[in-house]
């Protein structure tokens, strides 16, 4: 029987299987190891959880970001550790009203990659991931009781794609380009759901936990597990390695 490191192939009955896991770490093809977002130049915003170190129900007053930009400081409270989340790997948990990342410097304009876990936790609604408004009104994902949504000073087609949210964990990404045309891309667990032909980007701002610089506004009970934004758009390759990392290390999408 062939080591796996030597095999050429692997298949489930008659599925080609493109490569294998052990929890996260890539074991098959042969020099696989786990992917490090930062392989991929451009990283600006990159906040994982696992990183932080603090005991369940700890209060969080910032966030280190492991990209180049600023590290996420909280405004109006603290979250809290939540050491429960998927795959057994610890969370960081909002409330409405309460602390909420506000980030004014992070270089990420119209040019992107986002790609972020989480999931609302609870009854109050509102936007997780998105910009600072003013100066910029701009969301992937959850919008006001719904999920599936995208937002850049409009919705494009996405609206038709936005349904109820639930409490499930959701692995979302997106990105946005300006040439050939200025446009982004929504996508749900590597699936696209549409495009957003009017785009104003980010502005060199970024937000978890409502919009608003200072107020609460749309701020949700949620809770957040890794985000990745890159300040250009990644090719659909470098895009869906930076999937495979989240999906596998978070379990979510997977069958």
């Amino acid at each position: 029987m062939p080591l796996s490191n030597t095999m050429d192939k692997f298949y489930f009955g008659d599925v080609l299987i493109d490569a294998l896991y052990a929890g996260d770490q890539k074991i098959w093809p042969a020099g696989g190891g786990e992917f490090n977002p930062l392989s991929l130049p451009g990283l600006s915003i990159w906040l994982d959880a696992t990183t932080i170190g603090l005991g369940h129900d700890a209060e969080i007053y910032n966030w280190a970001n492991l990209g180049s930009g600023e590290d996420a400081v909280l405004y109006g409270g603290t979250a809290r550790m939540q050491n429960f989340g998927p795959n057994g790997r610890p969370v960081v948990a909002f409330w409405s009203g309460q602390g909420r990342v506000r980030m004014y410097s992070t270089g990420v304009e119209m040019e992107f990659t986002l790609a972020y876990v989480a999931r609302m936790s609870g009854a109050v609604a509102g936007r997780i991931v998105n910009g600072i408004y003013e100066p910029a009104n701009i969301l992937f994902g959850f919008w006001n009781g719904f999920m599936d949504v995208g937002y850049d000073n409009g919705f494009g087609s996405t609206s038709s794609t936005q349904k109820a949210q639930d409490q499930n964990w959701h692995l979302y990404s997106a990105d946005g380009t300006v040439t050939p045309a200025i446009e982004d891309r929504l996508f749900s667990d590597g699936m696209q759901l549409g495009t957003i032909a009017t785009s104003q980007g980010w502005k060199g701002t970024f937000s978890i936990s409502g919009y608003a610089p200072t107020a609460a506004d749309e701020t949700p009970n949620c809770e957040v597990a890794e985000v990745l934004l890159y300040n250009r758009k990644l090719s659909d390759a470098d895009r869906e390695q930076v999937e495979d990392y989240l999906r596998f290390k978070w379990g979510v999408g997977l069958s």
